[in-house]
C-alpha cells in the first residue's frame, strides 16, 4: 500500500503532506467514533456476546479506515504503528510526529461527534463516558501495561508481516489487520477492556475527563508495544533506520536516510547503484511493481 509520504525527500511535496495528514485525521476519527459507539456496550458487559459483536465492528471500522487513507497516506490510522515505523525506519521522526499528531487530534474529533450524538454522553461526563477504558477488577496497573503492550504488539506485528514486510499480501493486508484487532479485543476485553490503541483511549479521556488515573499506562503499555513490534521486524525483514545499523548490520543500506529499502525492485536498484554509481532510469514495468515510479520515486509498503 504506497502512500504519498514514502518517497525520497526531493519529490516530498506540501500538497502530498497535507492530503497524507488529513487522511490520518479522517481515518483516526472514524476509528474512533465507530469504536466508541461499538465499545461502551460491551463494556458494560464484558461475558456478554456485545463482545463478539464490538470486536467484529472495531475490526470492520478499522479496516475501512485502512482502506480508505491507506492510498493516500499509507493507512496508519494509530500510532502505535506510525511508532513502529519510525523505529524500523519507514518513515521519518518528523513526519512520525505529525502523523501521530494528526491521528490523536482525529482521535479527539471522533469522541467530540459521540458527545454530541449519543443520548446521555456529554463533555466532562467522567469515568461513564461512551468509550472510555477502565480495566477489569482486580488489574492492577502493572497487569494493564502488559496486556497493551502484547495486544498493540500483535496488531503491529500483523501490520508488518502482511504489509511492510517482503513479500506482502497486497490490497488483503488490511483484512488480516481487521482480524488482528478483533482477536484482540475478544482476548484483552475482560481484563483491560482492549484499547490497543491510543487513538480509543486518548479522545475519550481527554472529551469526557475520564479514568486520568490509568489513562497514561494504556498509552505507555500501546506505544511501547507498537515500537518493539517495529524494533523485532528489523532482524526479521531486514529492514531499518540507519541508526539501527550497528545493531543490525545484514540489513539492507538505504538510498537515502529517509526511505527503508526492503522490497525486491528497491534492493535491486541499491545493487545496480553500487555497482554502477547510479540509479536505472525508471521503467514501466519497475513503475508497475511498487519499487520505482514512473516519476523515479523510490516507494515503501506502509
Amino acid at each position: 500500500m504506497p502512500g504519498l509520504l514514502q518517497t525520497q525527500a526531493e519529490h516530498f511535496t506540501k500538497t502530498k503532506y497535507i492530503m497524507a495528514l488529513c487522511a490520518e485525521f479522517l481515518g483516526s476519527m472514524l476509528f474512533s467514533f465507530t469504536g466508541s459507539a461499538l465499545l461502551s456496550v460491551a463494556l458494560a458487559s464484558p461475558t456478554d456476546p456485545n463482545v463478539v459483536m464490538a470486536a467484529l465492528g472495531n475490526a470492520a471500522g478499522i479496516t475501512i479506515a485502512v482502506y480508505c487513507a491507506a492510498n493516500i497516506s499509507g493507512g496508519h490510522i494509530t500510532p502505535i504503528v506510525t511508532i513502529g515505523t519510525m523505529v524500523s525506519g519507514h518513515i521519518g521522526i518528523l513526519k512520525g510526529f505529525a502523523y501521530m499528531f494528526a491521528q490523536l487530534f482525529g482521535s479527539i474529533f471522533g469522541s467530540l461527534l459521540i458527545a454530541g450524538l449519543i443520548p446521555g454522553s456529554y463533555i466532562g461526563m467522567g469515568d461513564k463516558g461512551t468509550g472510555c477504558f477502565a480495566p477489569g477488577e482486580g488489574v492492577t496497573k502493572g497487569m494493564l501495561f502488559g496486556w497493551e503492550l502484547i495486544l498493540a504488539f500483535i496488531l503491529v506485528s500483523t501490520v508488518y508481516a502482511c504489509a511492510i514486510g517482503s513479500p506482502n499480501f497486497g490490497n488483503i493486508a488490511p483484512l488480516a489487520v481487521g482480524v488482528s484487532l478483533a482477536l484482540d479485543l475478544m482476548a484483552g476485553a475482560a481484563y483491560s477492556g482492549g484499547g490497543v490503541s491510543p487513538v480509543r483511549v486518548l479522545g475519550p479521556a481527554i472529551v469526557f475527563h475520564c479514568n486520568w488515573d490509568t489513562a497514561w499506562v494504556y498509552m505507555l503499555g500501546e506505544m511501547t508495544g507498537g515500537a518493539l513490534a517495529g524494533l523485532l521486524a528489523c532482524p526479521l525483514y531486514g529492514d531499518h533506520a540507519e541508526w539501527l545499523d550497528p545493531l543490525f548490520p545484514w540489513g539492507d543500506k538505504h538510498h537515502d536516510k529517509n526511505v527503508a529499502c526492503h522490497s525486491a525492485v528497491c534492493r535491486e536498484e541499491n545493487r545496480y547503484q553500487q555497482e554502477h554509481g547510479h540509479l536505472p532510469l525508471p521503467t514501466d514495468d519497475s513503475a508497475r511493481n511498487g519499487g520505482v515510479s514512473k516519476d523515479g520515486d523510490l516507494t515503501t509498503i506502509v
